[in-house]
């Protein structure tokens, strides 16, 4: 019997991440989820405040990105090759 030793390697595909510096909880949705004193002050346009994460209708907070990366990493561990980033 001929025993065949194979290797497995790991990585990540990160791709279209869309991060916004300028993200905030405390943004309108309907702006790209930023916040501005001019557009909250008397105005109801804000329909519902973005979360933590982030909302559909808007780029991504570093906080989505950091649980994203953490969760990756919780069930890989260190047992990952290479990041490869693209988008």
């Amino acid at each position: 019997m001929t025993h065949i030793l194979l290797n497995c390697w790991y990585f990540w595909h990160i791709t279209d991440l869309h991060f916004d510096p300028a993200y905030s909880t405390k943004g309108d949705v309907l702006r790209s989820c930023w916040y501005s004193e001019q557009h909250h002050q008397g105005s109801s346009s804000v329909r519902s405040a973005p979360g933590r994460f982030g909302d559909y209708n808007c780029d991504s907070p570093w906080s989505l990105l950091e649980s994203a990366t953490q969760t990756m990493r919780s069930r890989q561990g260190d047992n990952v090759e290479f990041v490869l980033w693209t988008g």
